[in-house]
């Protein structure tokens, strides 16, 4: 979450299974991603902005070292923090970056209009607006369903097809109304039977199959996921893709 990043071989990661890669201490794991050194990172921030990072310039590390800073192979603005990274093995594709935003903006973007020739500062992903940030950035492609969560359990669930495709810079459009609420982040249905699992900030977890979630609007305040307590409610930290042959760590 604070920045930085670490490659090391497949050997290495399988000989460290039982524990996870270090970080330093008030920072935690934005994720492990499998790559081939042709790869790119696309690694988007709080501000909204996203690093164009080859997987070859990153240094292999000792599985317990921190790495190096995502700053040390772009300009990046101090204060931001990362929220996700995207493997792209090809940016000639159809696949979309959906990115969505904590006051409930979502954005549809092509992959291609990521690719860039030089890669020694950020650029913008999604523009924001002041009191706004970042909060998701995934794949999707053609025919997806997208979930939109907020913290108070309220979900949006339509096709990313309704989305039009906009530039990086573009604002967004309203994915779902998070008046005195904000968003806890976004997944995406590919189509081949995958769920979601909710987690909240009291250690609650709920795991949900796509089908059993109704299509609605965009920008209204959607459904209830679950009954939330009005006394001591539960406010929803993340929401995953994930299959039920998934491990999960905590």
């Amino acid at each position: 979450h604070d920045g930085y990043l670490k490659r090391f071989s497949k050997r290495v990661f399988d000989a460290n299974l039982a524990s996870l890669p270090y970080t330093k201490d008030g920072d935690y794991l934005i994720g492990v991603k499998k790559c081939e050194t042709l790869d790119t990172l696309l690694i988007f921030t709080t501000r909204g902005h996203y690093a164009y990072v080859p997987v070859y310039k990153i240094d292999e590390c000792k599985f317990k070292e921190v790495g190096k800073h995502v700053s040390q192979y772009v300009k990046m603005e101090g204060q931001e923090k990362i929220v996700a990274a995207i493997d792209v093995k090809r940016f000639d594709t159809f696949a979309f970056v959906l990115t969505l935003s904590r006051n409930g903006m979502i954005k549809k973007t092509l992959l291609s209009r990521f690719n860039v020739d030089r890669a020694n500062k950020s650029f913008v992903a999604m523009k924001l607006r002041e009191d706004d940030e970042l909060v998701s950035a995934l794949l999707a492609y053609q025919g997806d369903e997208a979930v939109v969560v907020s913290k108070d359990g309220r979900y949006n669930k339509y096709s990313v097809d309704i989305l039009s495709d906009l530039a990086t810079k573009a604002l967004g459009v309203g994915a779902i109304n998070v008046k005195g609420d904000e968003c806890a982040g976004l997944a995406v249905n590919h189509g081949d039977g995958n769920e979601i699992l909710l987690t909240s900030e009291k250690g609650g977890f709920k795991r949900i199959h796509f089908a059993e979630l109704n299509v609605t609007n965009r920008n209204t305040k959607g459904e209830r996921l679950f009954k939330q307590a009005k006394t001591n409610p539960q406010k929803l930290l993340c929401i995953k893709n994930v299959s039920s042959y998934n491990t999960l760590i905590f």
